[in-house]
């Protein structure tokens, strides 16, 4: 199904679970991924009750944009739209890397409904002088230079489970066929994070080289009250890496959802 919020076709899908329903998820993919990439969580969590709600953000995958560049305040705009557009009710919002950009920024303007965040393998476009310092320490070229899958998929799991990374790149490359350019930015701040009103958790990968855990650290101490948890052995997508501990983890945050 499409959306059309401004120039852009939004694509999603609206999964609902049988019988009783605990409430709805909406998964934000990360920069090098799409809808797709939330394919290890999707029967998980409907099987426990919930309403799973992905989509392709702008410029990803099917969802199109009329602009060879996007605007990076449009992605938190469209996540509001699409929130309005299905009326959820109740719910939390699970994001990955770019998508914990996307989910920061929109928690910040306290929306209403939103009951759950999680922000898993992200700096958060968190505009901070320690931040900025963290981050262009651990982004040197020789990481950059990586492949894709060799910089966010760990060695570990590149080792041992190789039909997975094919998998995964070829999400990526299909996410990326077409994709307008969307300047990175640093758009969040010490301030809008600590307008953050709703339970807050944050996810980390013991071998992100993107994210590493003390840049993530820095992120959750500015949002009052959150928790930060360390996946062993995994990188920057420890959601399709690691799915049996991630979710168990998030769908443990999301007990205050369906309580």
């Amino acid at each position: 199904m499409y959306l059309t919020v401004g120039d852009a076709e939004i694509w999603y899908e609206d999964r609902r679970a049988p019988g009783a329903e605990r409430g709805a998820v909406v998964f934000v993919h990360a920069g090098t991924g799409s809808s797709e990439s939330w394919a290890k969580q999707l029967e998980p969590f409907a099987e426990a009750g919930f309403r799973c709600v992905t989509y392709d953000q702008r410029g990803h995958r099917k969802s199109v944009v009329d602009a060879p560049q996007v605007d990076p305040a449009d992605y938190a705009r469209d996540l509001a739209a699409l929130v309005e557009h299905l009326g959820l009710g109740r719910y939390a919002v699970v994001s990955m890397a770019f998508g914990g950009f996307v989910a920061l920024e929109f928690a910040a303007t306290a929306p209403a409904g939103l009951a759950v965040l999680v922000v898993a393998n992200s700096v958060g476009a968190l505009d901070e002088p320690h931040m900025r310092r963290m981050i262009e320490s651990a982004w040197s070229e020789g990481i950059l230079g990586l492949d894709a899958h060799e910089l966010e998929l760990s060695a570990a799991y590149r080792a041992s489970d190789p039909g997975g990374v094919r998998e995964w790149r070829r999400i990526h490359e299909e996410a990326q066929q077409g994709r307008a350019e969307a300047p990175m930015g640093f758009r969040n701040t010490p301030e809008s994070l600590r307008a953050i009103r709703v339970p807050t958790h944050f996810i980390s990968g013991d071998a992100d080289l993107l994210a590493p855990v003390p840049v993530m650290r820095i992120l959750a101490a500015h949002v009052e009250g959150s928790s930060f948890e360390v996946i062993a052995e995994s990188g920057h997508a420890s959601a399709w890496e690691q799915p049996d501990r991630f979710n168990r983890l998030v769908l443990g945050y999301l007990r205050v959802l369906s309580g």
